[in-house]
C-alpha cells in the first residue's frame, strides 16, 4: 500500500488556517492510500523518504524552518508536492513582480515614503502597503497619505499601486500539478483585502480573458519550478500574489461548485509526480 506523509503544524489555539489537510487525506485515503499526519518538525527525527508521497502542509513554524528544508531537500522531487526550496523562494510576493502593479520593494519607512509624496502628489493614485512574506491579508494598509506608511520591522515590503478593479473582485485559481482545478471570486467588504480570512465573499465566476493568459504562464512557470499545488490571485491582468504554500480555496470550491475537488488535486499531482520520475 501506497504512504502519504501530510506535513500540518497543529494550532496552539482555534482551528486549522484551512482544513485543506483533511481533504487530501481523505481523498487519498479514497484511493486506497495510507495517510500519516505529523507536524512539521517530524522530519527533523525521522526518515521520511521511505513514504511514497510528502505533502508539507504549509510551512511550519519558524523555529527550525531552514533545518526542515535542508531534510525536505533530501526528498527526491517524484516523492514530493512542491520542492521545499522553490516553496520557500517563491512565497514572497516579490517573486512575482513580473506580473504585478507598480511595486517598490523596501525594507526603510523613509524610502517607502518618498515614493509615496512623489507618485501621490503625481497622480492622486492609491497605494497599498504589504508585508513581502505575509499571508491571510494581515497588516494590509490602504495608503491615501505617506505619513501612513511606518514599517514595523526590519523585514521587506512592498508598496504597490492600487488596482482599482479591486472592488468588484479578485479572482483565484486554483492549480494542481498541469491541471487548472477551479477558479471563484474573491469580493472585498473594504474595498482591496480580497481574503476570505478578512471577510471578503466567494463567488462563482469565469476567469476572465484579461487573467487568462497571465493564469497559463504563471500556471507554466510553477510546473517547471516543480511547484505542484498552488494558487493564483489575478485582477484586472495582474497577478496579485501566488500562494505556493497551503492556499485556501478547496472548501470553498467544494462549497460553490459542489463535489470534493481534492480528488481531482490528488489525481493531478500524482500525474505530475510521474511525469517527474
Amino acid at each position: 500500500m501506497s504512504r502519504l506523509l501530510l506535513l500540518v503544524t497543529p494550532p496552539k489555539e482555534g482551528n486549522f488556517h484551512n482544513d485543506n489537510h483533511v481533504h487530501l487525506a481523505r481523498a487519498f485515503e479514497a484511493m486506497d492510500w495510507a495517510v500519516v499526519v505529523q507536524p512539521h518538525t517530524y522530519v527533523l527525527d525521522h526518515e521520511v523518504t521511505d513514504f511514497d508521497l510528502v505533502w508539507p502542509v504549509g510551512f511550519g513554524p519558524r523555529e527550525g524552518y531552514d533545518a526542515r528544508v535542508t531534510a525536505l531537500s533530501d526528498v527526491p522531487i517524484s516523492k514530493i508536492v512542491t520542492s521545499a526550496v522553490k516553496q520557500r523562494d517563491l512565497h514572497s510576493k516579490s517573486a512575482w513582480l513580473a506580473h504585478a502593479p507598480e511595486t517598490h520593494l523596501s525594507k526603510s519607512t523613509e524610502a517607502l515614503q518618498e515614493v509615496a509624496k512623489d507618485q501621490i502628489a503625481k497622480d492622486q493614485g492609491r497605494w497599498v502597503l504589504k508585508p513581502n512574506a505575509g499571508s491571510f491579508g494581515r497588516a494590509v494598509q490602504l495608503i491615501t497619505d505617506p505619513k501612513q506608511i511606518a514599517l514595523p520591522n526590519s523585514e521587506e515590503w512592498l508598496l504597490q499601486r492600487y488596482v482599482e478593479e479591486i472592488v468588484d473582485g479578485e479572482y483565484r485559481t486554483i492549480i494542481a500539478g498541469s491541471e487548472v482545478i477551479g477558479t471563484y471570486k474573491r469580493i472585498p467588504q473594504d474595498g482591496f483585502k480580497a481574503n476570505l480570512s478578512q471577510s471578503a465573499q466567494a463567488l462563482e465566476a469565469e476567469l476572465p480573458d484579461g487573467d487568462q493568459a497571465i493564469v497559463t504562464s504563471t500556471h507554466q512557470t510553477l510546473m517547471t519550478e516543480n511547484i505542484g499545488f498552488a494558487a493564483i490571485d489575478t485582477c484586472a491582468g495582474f497577478v496579485m500574489e501566488v500562494n505556493v504554500a497551503n492556499p485556501g480555496g478547496i472548501s470553498t470550491l467544494e462549497k460553490l461548485y459542489g463535489g470534493d475537488p481534492a480528488v481531482q488535486i490528488a489525481k493531478a499531482v500524482l500525474a505530475i509526480l510521474k511525469e517527474r520520475t
